[in-house]
């Protein structure tokens, strides 16, 4: 029985919907027959020798299926906590993109204890593992090979269906475990696996035993290379409907396989930081919960942009004080500005959020920036004109005056076709200089939009007012 009475116990929301309330003692039992993300929930809110300990009495497959949720804040804590013997039998039990993922951030965790834990830990590893590892390990973080696992299941093209399931049965009977999303086609060639094609189980359970592999596989299946950022992966799998992705090398030699619910993990991870960098956040400000990230690193994360923004805005003021004789001759002139510039800004970062999607996703390359700008150029101006009607309605309707009301309406055609080639160009050029469009984008299209829609706004002003 473990007992927990020091520590106040969590409430379960479990995947089934129902809430589970935890006594102060709950059994090993109790506590494994839960799914391992509902385990890991609990425990992350433990302190972290008491998770510890309940990892070290947990079954050893609940354990490993636990730890691999990823959802532990601090893995170098957790494992300086585990005994040595239970943190190895951990390891050698997690898929390879488990394990990949474990020791990178046990590498990325700083100080001499989190070294001394890595070396530790490794040193204690079959040397097949060892060597597995430190292949993985040196590709970039963003890359396949980070999430890639080596554990699938695979037959040889010249077998018979018969003999194919054997093999398929004695993988999964005495390999590592392996989840059958695909079983892959594979030819030998000089000792070489060669990619050659793909069979489901179905077909493999429903065919004449004597058929060959071959005959009934699907040949030239959809692949990626190690080196591919994670997001192609994802893409792919979403294009061509696929519950794993094989990756290979560019002599098609099979390596392992990117599994559906990796990519998923994938596609929550890219949002979440687009998302943060369409704010000007650093997306290294999520590496911790919300509430244990310290205040003084959420101010560091948001600062550097904050503080380009406000030299950014100095062309702002820049700009009215070039036009300051204009709004001293006509003040009604500066109750319109927060209505016109908000309005470009809204143009332009909507224009921005489809672009960058299109960019994402392969819609949209850079070579296609002249079609783009067009449709943009196009579609700023059919908005500027169903919105001038408004706008000079409001301004006759709130100064009375139809010199005003024009100024304001074209104003409006002006700065919304203007804020959409801005936000048509900027994720693009980016692109295509090597650089992250959303990084780029949201920024500067306030920076631009807030300072040229008021050089729009005043010099219409100038010809309509004969100022």
């Amino acid at each position: 029985m473990y007992n927990s009475r020091d520590t106040a116990m969590p409430k379960l929301n479990t995947n089934n919907g129902l809430d589970i309330e935890l006594s102060d003692e709950i059994s090993i039992e109790e506590l494994a027959e839960l799914q391992p993300v509902d385990i890991a929930e609990y425990l992350a809110e433990l302190p972290v020798e008491k998770a510890a300990k309940v990892l070290t009495e947990l079954p050893i497959d609940v354990a490993q299926e636990t730890v691999a949720t990823r959802l532990f804040p601090n893995l170098q804590d957790l494992f300086l906590a585990l005994p040595n013997e239970r943190a190895v039998e951990i390891i050698r039990n997690l898929r390879t993109d488990e394990r990949v993922y474990l020791f990178r951030q046990l590498h990325l965790a700083k100080g001499e204890k989190a070294e001394q834990l890595n070396k530790k830990l490794f040193s204690q590893l079959p040397e097949d593992m060892q060597t597995e590892l430190q292949n993985f390990l040196r590709y970039p973080l963003t890359s396949i090979a980070s999430m890639m696992t080596t554990e699938f299941t695979a037959v040889y093209a010249d077998m018979t269906v018969e003999m194919a399931k054997k093999l398929v049965l004695r993988q999964q009977k005495f390999g590592r475990k392996r989840e059958i999303y695909d079983i892959y086609v594979l030819e030998r060639d000089d000792g070489e696996k060669r990619l050659v094609g793909v069979v489901s189980l179905r077909d493999l359970l429903l065919v004449d035993e004597h058929d060959t592999v071959e005959d009934i596989m699907q040949r030239d299946p959809i692949s990626i290379l190690p080196t591919e950022e994670r997001w192609e992966a994802a893409v792919l799998v979403s294009k061509y409907n696929l519950l794993s992705l094989p990756v290979v090398t560019h002599d098609n030699r099979m390596l392992g396989i990117v599994t559906v619910d990796d990519i998923i993990d994938v596609i929550v991870q890219e949002e979440t930081q687009d998302y943060l960098k369409l704010g000007g956040v650093q997306t290294s400000a999520t590496d911790k919960p919300y509430f244990e990230t310290p205040i003084w690193t959420n101010v560091r994360k948001r600062l550097t942009w904050l503080l380009l923004l406000f030299v950014g805005g100095t062309l702002t003021a820049n700009v009215l004080e070039g036009f300051k004789a204009e709004i001293e001759k006509v003040v009604m002139l500066t109750i319109f500005i927060p209505l016109l510039i908000g309005t470009g800004g809204n143009a332009g970062s909507q224009t921005v959020s489809t672009v960058i999607r299109g960019l994402t996703i392969n819609e949209i390359k850079p070579q296609d920036w002249l079609k783009v700008l067009f449709k943009e150029l196009t579609t700023g101006l059919a908005l500027g004109l169903l919105l001038c009607g408004i706008a000079g309605i409001f301004a006759m309707f709130r100064i009375g005056d139809w010199h005003l009301a024009v100024t304001v309406g074209l104003s409006v055609i002006a700065i919304c076709t203007w804020a959409n080639i801005i936000g048509a160009l900027i994720p693009i050029a980016a692109e295509s200089l090597g650089h992250d469009p959303t990084v780029l984008s949201a920024p500067l299209i306030t920076t631009l939009v807030d300072a040229t829609g008021l050089v729009i706004y005043f010099t219409v002003a100038k010809l309509v007012l004969g100022l």
